[in-house]
């Protein structure tokens, strides 16, 4: 976690510098995600275990021309679980849904970027740069915090994640100071400490990737 943060201040530090003007905005986030599970592989018979989740929130950014720092809240939904395999040849899939695990997260974000000037006030760019997703808080299916009667144990522990950004944007001009700001990324974010706990037990065992969109819409202001 020390070193996600000192690279964030280097960013911050390096775009400031290298920044002809600065703005900032916010808007309203949706993020798909697809892995984050576990792969189970023994010879020919494997057995693949993830979910699917979707996450709904709001973020808040400043800009420095070529670099982007945002912070955002999101409440995420792994609405399903699925599951891949192969047993003695014989194939099986699937997907049940599921049940309570819904977490309130606190990300962190920096992006670079290479504005690109098109006219008409129009400008788009190439982004690509790295997150931290900090788990606040995981309810069970009664809605309670899953970790409220667990000592010493918390969300941010154990369902925090790390992700690294590739993508692109759009930014077109409503007036002088205000504009427009849509930003279509993918994210890989590694595994959670739960997941690699449970994988670390068994050489045929391993995390698997998430993977997914993120897609932001919002305002910004030029000073």
């Amino acid at each position: 976690m020390k070193k996600i943060i000192a690279l964030f201040v280097i960013f911050v530090c390096v775009g400031a510098a290298l920044s002809a003007q600065m703005s900032f905005g916010g808007g309203a986030l949706i993020d798909y995600g697809v892995g984050n599970g576990i792969k189970t592989k023994d010879g020919k018979d494997y057995m693949v275990y993830g979910a699917h989740a979707i996450g709904f929130g709001v973020f808040g950014f400043v800009d420095f021309t070529y670099a982007e720092v945002d912070v955002d809240f999101t409440y995420n939904i792994p609405f399903s679980m699925y599951y891949r395999s192969r047993i003695n040849d014989k194939k099986d899939s699937g997907s049940e849904s599921f049940e309570g695990g819904n977490l309130m997260m606190l990300g962190l974000s920096v992006l670079g970027k290479y504005p690109i000037s098109m006219g008409g006030g129009m400008t788009v760019y190439p982004a690509g740069g790295f997150g931290y997703n900090i788990a606040l808080i995981q309810f069970d299916k009664d809605g309670k915090n899953a970790f409220k009667d667990i000592d010493g144990e918390s969300a941010a522990e154990w369902c925090s994640q790390f992700s690294i950004y590739l993508g692109g944007g759009l930014d077109y001009d409503i007036d002088r100071s205000l504009y427009f700001r849509v930003q279509a990324l993918a994210h890989i974010r590694f595994s959670t400490k739960e997941m690699r706990e449970w994988a670390k037990d068994d050489s045929n065992t391993r995390t698997t990737l998430g993977l997914g969109p993120r897609i932001k819409i919002g305002l910004g202001y030029r000073f």
